[in-house]
């Protein structure tokens, strides 16, 4: 694994032309040279990310369906060097006697602290859990939920989300941690970018492994699976048709005024997902 995201390293990986996410496929990142202290709010409207449904960063919302998940899925944000950017990402299921808020947590962060001490490239290395295995009927590629790219990021059933920069030098910004656009990298077949109805109350984790704190920051995101409608009405989409949404991962680039974001286009119901 390296050292993570240096300071070079990710500004180039994630600012150059195409090939800075050449290891990303799916993965879209993009660069804006910011004049006069652009602020978070002025970047996310010049890239018409001024909330595509509700604002998954709003910890005040309330919903009526409980948050109760089998699963948890784990995205490692790291480059391997200038011009290179990489997504790792793999579900697990969640013991049951980890089943809370901090149980959770505490699974995420030992798979990734096991996957970075061991300098492995993918989780399905890891040697003390693997990440689940697709059904067999949808066999995919590497048999495991395990890609180094944002295919196959799909959901069909409630998850939470954990996104791990390996970096300590890159700025999270808490009201804009996550945003939903309104175009998919890939709009054919009719495609088109779902409102954010379903993924809420993104934060930074503030209770993380000192060996982890070290070396990077997590964000933690919880997928309801539902269609949240007027008057409140919350309909899930477990078994329903595919919503896919835009979904943008947004952080500041070691010391500079460059606004970054990491995109990878994601649904219901997609690809090969539990």
């Amino acid at each position: 694994m390296g050292e993570g995201i240096s300071r070079r390293s990710l500004v180039a990986a994630a600012g150059a032309a195409a090939v800075a996410v050449s290891a990303c496929t799916n993965t879209k990142s993009t660069k804006d040279n910011i004049q006069n202290q652009m602020t978070i709010e002025d970047y996310l409207k010049s890239k018409g990310l001024d909330n595509h449904g509700d604002n998954p960063n709003d910890q005040l919302i309330q919903l009526k369906t409980p948050f109760e998940p089998m699963f948890i899925v784990i995205l490692h944000v790291y480059s391997n060097g200038a011009f290179n950017l990489d997504i790792n990402h793999a579900h697990y299921e969640i013991p049951k006697d980890e089943n809370t808020v901090d149980g959770r947590s505490r699974l995420a962060q030992r798979m990734i602290l096991e996957k970075v001490g061991g300098g492995y490239r993918r989780f399905k290395h890891n040697i003390n859990s693997n990440p689940l295995v697709y059904e067999k009927t949808r066999v995919a590629p590497l048999g495991y939920a395990d890609y180094l790219n944002s295919y196959y990021m799909g959901f069909n059933s409630q998850h939470e989300i954990f996104i791990f920069y390996h970096s300590t030098d890159i700025l999270l910004e808490q009201t804009a941690l996550v945003r939903f656009g309104r175009n998919l990298i890939d709009e054919s077949n009719g495609k088109t970018a779902s409102e954010n109805k379903s993924f809420y109350h993104a934060r930074i984790e503030t209770d993380v492994e000192d060996d982890l704190k070290k070396i990077g920051q997590l964000v933690r995101m919880e997928n309801y699976l539902i269609d949240r409608g007027e008057k409140d009405s919350e309909i899930s989409l477990k078994d329903q048709p595919t919503k896919y949404y835009s979904m943008k991962l947004i952080y500041r680039a070691p010391d500079s005024n460059i606004w970054m974001n990491i995109d990878p286009d994601t649904g219901n119901g997609a690809g090969n997902e539990p």
